[in-house]
């Protein structure tokens, strides 16, 4: 999917506007201009969330009572779908797909969109819950059956934590706690297959850069207990909790490098080259499985890295031939990174105001 027309009102500091977007946008302005802020727009209509905040009211522009989005997406074959979203301050958000009404899901499986910007690089910092995210977004898109799993799972979660809290007899809890078992083994086996086939997709990449060239991904599943006895401490363990201590909730992606982890041992600029090549890596493998095509939102590209990787990273983005939407400080930011050949359309962003440049 490609994104031919965007309009937006009403959305932080940015004044109403109409994108007509290339396959290569580019967006530069000072900081606190509105960029980012144009980013945005295209992940909340994606998605019903801010990639600054999961509170969707926090990005309507302050003293007004809603923001709208609308945005005319065509497909490779010509054909133009269009997508609304409208977001009233302590309202649900009224989505619509070519005039229909639409779930958040419907349209995030319509719209993939993946963000890298500053914050990226929690995919190797912060919290497993991250890293599990990024492995779900491949099968949401790729395997039909995982919304449907993944929620038995959740509902199995949450009825066993609350038994745990209550300290319910084992006999209650049995039932719940086959059901989470079975449920995360499949969602293990179905990660476990998207990141060997995300594996494919990355060598290539990764082989771009001298420093890449022996970075391990590992799935660490959590293990079950093999005996009675085993199963009545850890239910022990978990009544003192107060949740369950097994499960797809508590696995994790390590991602590692010689010498340990890569967020231990790689520079900054490192962890955001990795970061790029993970994310690009997953859209890809999107595409090959599903013909999807993602939108990419690249926000402040050239900050933590130096010429030569912006220019490798800027050329994995149009090797991908998928749309990209890329914010700089100045408009000639990339003239030195990109081909000659490479043609883009340019946007200053200003005090909100969003216009193309000739």
């Amino acid at each position: 999917m490609y994104i031919a027309r965007l309009d937006g009102a009403g959305l932080r500091n940015l004044q109403p506007f109409s994108l007509r977007p290339a396959l290569l946008n580019v967006l530069a302005g000072d900081n606190g201009s509105g960029k980012s802020s144009t980013l945005e727009a295209l992940h909340l209509l994606a998605t019903g969330r801010s990639f600054r905040s999961n509170r969707a009211d926090g990005a309507i522009q302050h003293g007004l009572a809603e923001l709208t989005l609308f945005a005319v997406g065509r497909e490779p074959e010509g054909r133009e779908h269009r997508y609304g979203y409208r977001k009233s301050k302590g309202g649900d958000p009224e989505i619509r797909i070519d005039g229909e009404a639409a779930s958040l899901g419907e349209i995030a499986a319509a719209l993939p969109v993946r963000f890298i910007g500053p914050g990226s690089e929690e995919l190797l910092e912060g919290e497993p819950a991250i890293r599990r995210g990024f492995l779900d977004w491949i099968l949401f898109h790729v395997e039909h059956s995982y919304l449907g799993l993944w929620r038995r799972a959740n509902r199995a979660l949450a009825q066993r934590n609350a038994l745990l809290k209550q300290r319910a007899a084992p006999a209650a809890l049995k039932p719940w706690t086959r059901e989470l078992a079975e449920a995360s083994a499949r969602i293990g086996e179905l990660r476990q297959q998207a990141l060997a086939d995300l594996q494919e997709e990355l060598a290539p990449l990764l082989a771009r850069f001298a420093f890449m060239d022996a970075i391990d991904l590992q799935y660490a599943g959590t293990t079950l207990p093999d005996s009675d006895t085993g199963w009545l401490e850890l239910e022990t363990r978990e009544r003192e909790l107060g949740y369950s201590l097994f499960g797809f909730q508590r696995d994790d992606l390590r991602i590692r490098v010689p010498g340990g982890m890569a967020r231990d041992i790689l520079s900054r600029g490192q962890r955001k080259v990795l970061v790029y090549a993970l994310l690009l890596a997953e859209a890809a493998l999107v595409r090959r499985k599903t013909g999807k095509i993602s939108v990419l939102l690249l926000d402040d590209l050239c900050s933590e890295l130096d010429k030569n990787n912006a220019a490798q990273v800027l050329t994995l983005v149009l090797d991908t031939g998928m749309q990209a939407f890329i914010s700089v400080l100045n408009p000639g930011d990339l003239d030195d990174l990109l081909p000659a050949s490479a043609e883009r359309n340019m946007f200053h962003v200003e005090h909100g105001v969003v216009r193309p440049l000739a």
